[in-house]
């Protein structure tokens, strides 16, 4: 908003139009896998492959090309651990492979989906990929009678095994059809936990099949492509001999008429590491520290102050390292340099495996107050107010919510005008499904302990009928991240709003840090869905130089002579 004189008491605040520069920086939470880098691999010979005896068919004939199925686990009374992840759900593919993802998809099923090489595709969302036989840049097709993808659930109480088929034409000049299989046995298997297998009939004259070479992704994929969440297959030639031990770069296998035969080599399993590393949950930084918080997986190692480990490296070189005691309490790293890019890797102490590399920017120098952030375009931030932040500033994503966001002024009945908020400054925009969950915070400032400084913000809610309440608090910390402003990180709970029916109002008060360092203010926004808009303006940090006072006492002087009495 316009840059006005605030009074408090008989003090002036100076005014101080240097604005800071460029960038946004919006962080949309961190997901990571366990490697699947460290799943053993196994092959065999089987000499027949039988179709599945009374399935449940997820869907059959043409109207299958290109759709993703969705098969309860948990319905059938399964769960299954992928990468370390546990999951209830799978998502079948019809272009011939599987995948995981913790966020529910939307549905109803089947669903469109043409997204095919699944284990190098740059425009998936998945976390998770088991490709039995994903084609490479083409769809599979289901062009007549007998063309499905099924599954059927084998096996009582703990050991279940969930069988997915897929009996699709290869290529369009096929004259038969190609039948491949994947079975996941159950979280709690007697002896194969969380083991995947892979099943393939055989190509040959008997069925026409074509000898055009296809090419066919096998393998497995954890949230990226990164070597380290890779274990591809590679076969230029037919299958008649051994695989090459799967590794971390994306292959492709081939496959043609004679390529696939009775005596090839059509059994892979896949078995994941007993030791897993643990997830990465956050990565808080200030300008010179960065605070790891990490979920452990679900298969634990054995509990001691080495349990975990991580590295902090700079390209190839590592800058800093050691281990985690415990996931409940965030490891902080320091010595590191403003404004620089570093890769995080954590493992368990049990394996030599890192999860990872996570990017993560370390954030600016920090500046002494006077400080105050208007959110107005000027000098070094030229905008576009809406898509970008002032320079140094940051917004999180911590929830399914929307962000807080740049805005100018809009007016109407529901606008920011008519909430007082007549010109650019922050604002949450409500998301009609979901709460919001999402911070802000501000440039570092360097904070003296003993010192008084005086925080003030212009902040408000949409108040157009008196069914709409945000909800706003306020913490200091010396870590940017949702973390680190909680107690375990360090942070300190300033101001609670967890009923804002008015705007603007204008909030002035002192803080006194108790040791120097470089603070960050979060603002987080937590308002329910569908509550309107919340607002947040003319943030100022100064030092405070106007107190009232204090020990105040009363002396009444004696006047002279005796009092009279009234009459």
């Amino acid at each position: 908003m316009i840059k006005k004189l605030l009074s408090h008491g008989n003090c002036l605040k100076k005014q101080n139009f240097q604005l800071f520069a460029i960038a946004l920086l919006v962080m949309f939470g961190l997901k990571m896998e366990a490697q699947v880098s460290g799943y053993t691999f196994a092959q065999d010979n089987i000499t027949a492959l039988t179709a599945l005896t009374s399935p449940t068919v997820l869907s059959s004939g043409t109207v299958t090309t290109n759709k993703v199925f969705m098969i309860d686990l948990a319905a059938n009374g399964m769960s299954f651990t992928f990468a370390g992840h546990d999951y209830s759900k799978v998502y079948v593919s019809s272009n011939g492979y599987v995948y995981f993802d913790l966020t529910d998809l939307p549905g109803p099923f089947p669903m469109a989906y043409t997204d095919t090489s699944p284990l190098s595709s740059t425009t998936a969302t998945y976390e998770g990929v088991i490709s039995v036989f994903g084609k490479t840049g083409t769809s599979l097709t289901y062009p007549g009678v007998g063309n499905r993808v099924a599954y059927s659930v084998t096996g009582t109480g703990l050991d279940q095994v969930l069988r997915v088929e897929w009996n699709v034409k290869r290529i369009g000049a096929d004259g038969g059809n190609t039948i491949f299989q994947m079975a996941l046995y159950e979280k709690s298997h007697t002896t194969d936990p969380n083991a995947i297998e892979m099943f393939y009939a055989t190509m040959t004259s008997g069925i026409s099949h074509s000898a055009t070479v296809s090419t066919q992704q096998i393998g497995l994929r954890g949230l990226d492509t990164s070597p380290e969440n890779i274990s591809s297959l590679s076969k230029s030639t037919n299958w008649a001999t051994p695989f090459a031990v799967p590794g971390g770069s994306i292959g492709t296998v081939a496959a043609a008429l004679n390529y696939i035969t009775p005596t090839s080599y059509r059994h892979f399993t896949w078995k994941p590491p007993v030791c897993q590393a643990p997830f990465l949950s956050e990565v808080g930084t200030s300008a010179t520290s960065a605070q790891i918080t990490i979920t452990e997986p679900s298969t634990l190692p054995a509990p001691s102050a080495t349990a975990y480990y991580y590295e902090v490296r700079s390209g190839a070189t590592v800058v800093a390292s050691g281990n985690i005691a415990s996931p409940a309490a965030p490891v902080v790293v320091t010595g590191l340099s403003p404004e620089t890019t570093y890769t995080l890797h954590v493992r368990s102490g049990c394996s030599v495996f890192f999860n990872g590399p996570v990017s993560f920017t370390t954030r600016c120098t920090p500046l002494t107050p006077y400080y105050y952030e208007y959110f107005e375009p000027g000098v070094g931030w030229t905008g576009p107010v809406g898509t970008t932040l002032p320079d140094c500033t940051l917004v999180t994503q911590n929830g399914l919510g929307n962000v807080w966001k740049t805005a100018g002024a809009t007016g109407g009945a529901t606008g920011s005008v008519i909430n007082g908020f007549t010109d650019e400054h922050l604002e949450y925009n409500k998301n009609a499904s979901n709460a919001a969950d999402t911070w802000f915070f501000n440039e570092g400032l360097n904070l003296t302990s003993g010192t008084v400084y005086r925080i003030s913000y212009l902040y408000g809610g949409s108040h157009e009928n008196a069914a709409i309440e945000n909800k706003m608090n306020v913490n200091i910390g010396t870590i940017a991240s949702a973390v680190g402003m909680s107690a375990a990180g360090g942070g300190v709970l300033l101001k609670n709003y967890p009923s804002i029916k008015a705007s603007p109002i204008r909030e002035v008060f002192d803080y006194t840090p108790t040791a120097s360092a470089a603070y960050y203010l979060g603002f987080h926004a937590y308002s329910a869905a569908d509550n309107g808009n919340l607002y947040l303006d003319e943030i100022v940090v100064e030092v405070e130089t106007c107190f009232a006072p204090t020990a105040l006492t009363a002396t009444v002087a004696p006047l002279p002579g005796r009092p009279v009495r009234a009459p």
